[in-house]
């Protein structure tokens, strides 16, 4: 752990062939740090590479670093978060753009509430960069999820589970207490952390006002949303691997894991699954989603078989 900075954050921006995208990242990650802060690009090898892509950007500010030995989402940002200067870390897809302000009022929220948050997330807008998405080019405003504040126990799970793009933030001294990005799994997570986090009782908070502006794009030049390059196998899988993990907390998962099962073709499967389960309620809950697929899929061809997940 970097012990001898004293820079107030940083804003961690992993970066996978995305050249003309991660620059509009960083540019607006410029506009939202402040003075005291840095922005750290952690390069997976990407070609071209990020610094050929940032070669115009010539701030100081900017740190990038190679990772050039584990590969994958979370070792990239645990990659990262070893190196990052910060007492409190914010996430950004290379893909999105941080808000202006966003940085200066979480860390006024950490220097001045009591309890002082340990992470946290924010609402975020959303807007489509398809040409022919003429109706969404504009951005919109995405749910609010919570009150502002700090996040009390008694709100359902669900909400309180969040992705890494909404605006999360981490302290360092959190990450280095309840440990590393899971790297076992390729999505899912920031799922897989936010049930850590509340399972150790760490303090969150949510902002109500959006933090993130978040992109879709399906440009032929950079690289695709990774959800979009996933396969449902490698879906089960994963949303199975967080499950287990922590069967008693999110059934949502439950019913990810059933749905890409069912979808890869494996009924079987997920009908065993369902039948695992003591509750009976969710087990009911189960049964009519794996039924309500199987018909689903199957009249719409979208049914594959791939390896078992």
């Amino acid at each position: 752990m970097n012990e001898t900075s004293s820079m107030s954050h940083t804003i961690l921006i992993p970066t996978k062939d995305r050249p003309i995208l991660l620059q509009r990242a960083v540019k607006s990650a410029l506009g939202a740090l402040d003075e005291d802060g840095e922005i750290l690009v952690v390069d997976d090898d990407s070609t071209p590479s990020a610094a050929e892509s940032l070669v115009d950007f010539d701030d100081p500010r900017i740190r990038i670093v190679l990772n050039s030995d584990a590969t994958g989402v979370s070792a990239v940002r645990n990659f990262g978060m070893f190196q990052a200067r910060g007492r409190i870390v914010f996430f950004l897809d290379d893909d999105d753009e941080i808000q202006r302000g966003y940085c200066l009022r979480i860390l006024k929220v950490v220097r001045t509430s009591t309890p002082s948050p340990d992470y946290g997330f924010s609402a975020y807008d959303t807007v489509s960069d398809n040409a022919e998405d003429t109706a969404c080019s504009a951005p919109s405003a995405g749910k609010i999820r919570l009150p502002n504040g700090i996040i009390a126990d008694t709100e359902c799970l669900k909400k309180r589970t969040f992705g890494f793009g909404m605006g999360f933030w981490v302290k360092r001294e959190v990450f280095y207490d309840i440990g590393e990005f899971d790297e076992d799994i390729s999505i899912n997570e920031d799922t897989e952390y936010s049930c850590r986090l509340i399972t150790r009782r760490k303090i969150g908070w949510y902002s109500d006002k959006p933090g993130v502006l978040l992109h879709s794009h399906s440009t032929p030049d950079e690289l695709a949303h990774l959800t979009h390059r996933t396969g449902p196998s490698e879906r089960a899988r994963c949303f199975l691997h967080v499950y287990q993990k922590y069967p008693n907390m999110c059934a949502h998962l439950g019913v990810g894991y059933l749905k890409y099962t069912v979808k890869s073709g494996h009924f079987r499967t997920a009908w065993k699954f369902v039948r695992s389960q003591t509750r009976i309620g969710l087990r009911v809950r189960f049964y009519a989603l794996v039924v309500t697929k199987y018909i689903t899929y199957t009249l719409t061809g979208k049914m594959i078989k791939r390896g078992r997940p």
